[in-house]
């Protein structure tokens, strides 16, 4: 076995400076690129050699003169950061694996539980017998551990409230370029620890370093990140409400991080970076090869073979029994990453009797180290994103042409109804963007009627069942010079849609999730194309039934979804040169507010100078719909704080009711949420007070 020459100033053979340890693992030769290039990094940034490994197996257990030089190696990286823990990370080179496992640990403070942990490193290594591979090197890397909890007290100009608490912001930036932006790169950001990214939502940025620009950016909606706690462990933490829907990180963060880190990647393009904001810069953390083909995609199945199993997903030990035979599907959904440890994944990969298992694996190849113990054991891992399985659904898994796994439900309705509450899934406008705003505004305490969206994916499953696919895509193709066929054939779809009623399996889902709110009435709200963006709006094209009984929820949606298919709104959709058979089709279903002859409905419109609020007795759709002739127009002055109050004909609301301070307080909080100038219909209920029943961006 070979013994490295270089030597600590203390002449001892085990700890080195990393730029003096000579070793092939991806880790070790990542961080002495980083420190060659300049970029901030851990310090000091020490290597516990293979030497000592030897020792510790060969004697059975730390010895006197290993643990003396940890000691020293501790006592130095906390004494050169007093406010920070020791870290220690693997740094093992397996020939023929090209990312060998282990355990992971953060912040450790007491010098024994450091000996400890290297201990546990170094007994995952025999147990995986990492160490029987001729020419395995067995290191380990000791640097002060970049906490994402230190202090923080602003952000994006906002103060952290007391008794609230910002975890630092890390990610990961990997290349990826375009025509005309050959060197742009993808920063993915989440506030909490890189690894994070693998549990929960995280926001992405296309940046061009030298261009010093952000070409596009993903937010996503981020209620809460996952904090190293101790050891291992890694427990959730909630974001504080308003920092929710910010950018993890600003652009000009953006910008700085991707400039860094091209430094790196001009010269070595295939790499992924790690890296985690502090308050005295960004500090980058590692530096591992990227394979951008395979971020979501780490094993295949065997050629031609299909897999029809029930999902079971394991959440912690107990799932493991459930797990039997060959062939199962298995889930680690986020939750399986909560505790940085790979003994859950090894249990079940190495558990007798289970065959060749497929794993759905969330998360992507950047964070996907857990998983390889998965496919080291002969099973198939599939990486799936942060797409999520239930517990007991069938799935069938087969290969395309391509070898890529095609995971698909056996019941195409399986993912067709979100309630609310989901505002992560919501978030992303699976079942349109007015859906999710509702969503949005629920979590942020805004009141509005409670309900669930029916997905645009099972409106369109839902127009394929009843043969209408021909038809739709037939509409791309005539102009409107042809309008008598246009009128024609959107006649035949939608009477098609009005006497076709929803399968089974959606219409129950609708029924069963219904049921269970007790609301003895509904109201439908379209969810779709009228909200896509700030850009254009088919706003009151659509029907939206009121009223409903919960027995006729189902037949209402295909009045809804009808609509979306008249003369008049395929005339605007293509006059605004969009393709019919693109149109997204969501449904919303929420609780219907009665209204009565006390009730007030207010129409408002915000911009930079004012709040316009006009009111009417009755429903806000008296006012949209332009049918109101006597109603209450108040102006709110940004620049003055004040308001006026007008009256259009004979109104005969009490304008006492509306509380108009607290109205303007309301509207301001919506824009505050979603950052643009709004259009807010609600209602002003006695005994209830204000709801909103839909907003959109202007």
């Amino acid at each position: 076995m070979k013994t490295h020459e270089v030597l600590t100033e203390t002449g001892e053979r085990f700890i080195f400076p990393i730029e003096g340890y000579v070793s092939r693992a991806s880790r070790i030769t990542g961080f002495r690129q980083l420190l060659e290039y300049g970029l901030k990094a851990p310090n000091p940034m020490l290597v516990l050699g293979h030497d000592a490994f030897v020792q510790w197996r060969e004697e059975g257990g730390m010895t006197p003169p290993v643990e003396q030089a940890v000691r020293t190696a501790f006592r130095r990286i906390r004494t050169a950061n007093p406010g920070r823990g020791a870290y220690i990370g693997r740094a093992f080179y397996v020939p023929g694996i090209d990312n060998p496992n282990g355990p992971r640990t953060a912040a450790i403070y007491d010098e024994d539980e450091y000996i400890h942990t290297i201990e546990q490193f170094y007994q995952f290594v025999t147990d995986q017998g990492y160490d029987k591979t001729p020419g395995a090197d067995i290191a380990l890397i000791l640097h002060p551990f970049i906490h994402v909890m230190d202090e923080r007290s602003t952000y994006c100009g906002k103060t952290i409230k007391e008794g609230e608490q910002l975890p630092w912001t890390g990610g990961y930036i990997v290349p990826a370029p375009a025509p005309g932006r050959e060197h742009q790169v993808r920063i993915a950001a989440t506030f909490g620890p890189d690894e994070a990214i693998q549990s929960s939502p995280y926001d992405e940025y296309l940046v061009d370093p030298r261009r010093e620009t952000v070409f596009g950016k993903t937010i996503q909606f981020k209620p809460y990140t996952y904090v190293p706690k101790t050891g291992s462990v890694y427990e959730p933490f909630p974001i504080p409400l308003d920092m929710q829907l910010e950018q993890a990180l600003t652009d000009t963060e953006a910008i700085q991080i991707a400039q860094e880190a091209y430094k790196i990647m001009s010269r070595r393009p295939n790499v992924r970076i790690e890296f985690i904001t502090q308050p005295d810069g960004v500090y980058f953390r590692e530096i591992a090869p990227w394979e951008p083909l395979n971020e979501l995609g780490l094993l295949r199945l065997d050629k031609g073979e299909t897999v029809v199993a029930p999902v079971i997903r394991i959440r912690n030990n107990r799932d493991i029994r459930r797990v039997t035979g060959p062939r199962a599907i298995v889930y680690f959904g986020p939750e399986a990453f909560q505790q940085r440890q790979t003994d859950l994944f090894a249990q079940v990969a190495y558990t007798p009797g289970i065959e060749k298992m497929v794993a759905l694996v969330h998360g992507s190849v950047t964070t996907s180290h857990m998983a390889r113990i998965l496919g080291d054991a002969g099973h198939n891992v599939i990486l799936v994103g942060d797409e999520e399985f239930t517990d007991g659904a069938v799935y069938q898994i087969s290969q395309l042409e391509n070898g890529d796994p095609m995971v698909e439900a056996l019941n195409p309705y399986e993912k067709s109804v979100i309630p609310f509450d989901d505002v992560h899934s919501l978030q992303k406008g699976v079942a349109g963007m007015k859906v999710a705003r509702l969503s949005v505004m629920r979590h942020y305490g805004i009141p509005v009627p409670d309900g669930f969206g029916v997905t645009s994916q099972a409106v369109q499953q839902y127009l394929k069942d009843i043969g209408l696919q021909k038809n739709i895509f037939a509409l791309d193709m005539l102009d409107l010079t042809n309008i008598t066929a246009l009128e024609k054939l959107t006649t035949t779809i939608r009477k098609k849609i009005l006497t076709s009623p929803l399968p089974i399996e959606l219409a129950s889902k609708i029924q069963d999730t219904a049921n269970a709110y007790k609301f003895p009435y509904w109201a439908t709200r379209s969810s779709g194309n009228e909200d896509g963006g700030e850009t254009s709006s088919l706003a009151g094209l659509y029907e939206s039934p009121m009223n409903i009984s919960t027995e006729n929820i189902a037949d209402m949606i295909r009045h809804t979804i009808a609509s979306y298919y008249s003369a008049a709104s395929i005339i605007t959709l293509k006059r605004m040169g969009q393709r019919p058979s693109s149109m997204k089709v969501g449904v919303g279903i929420h609780e219907f507010i009665p209204i009565d002859e006390n009730t007030i409905g207010a129409v408002v419109f915000t911009d930079q100078n004012e709040i316009k609020i006009e009111a009417v007795l009755g429903s806000p759709e008296l006012i949209v719909s332009g049918h109101a002739t006597d109603f209450v127009r108040i102006l709110y002055s940004r620049s003055t704080l004040q308001y006026t109050i007008s009256s259009i004909g004979k109104p005969t609301l009490d304008i006492n009711n509306m509380r108009i301070e607290e109205v303007i307080h309301l509207v301001k909080r919506i824009e505050e949420i979603f950052h643009r100038f709004q259009d807010i219909e609600m209602l002003i209920v006695p005994n209830r007070g204000r709801v909103v029943v839909q907003t959109r961006p202007i």
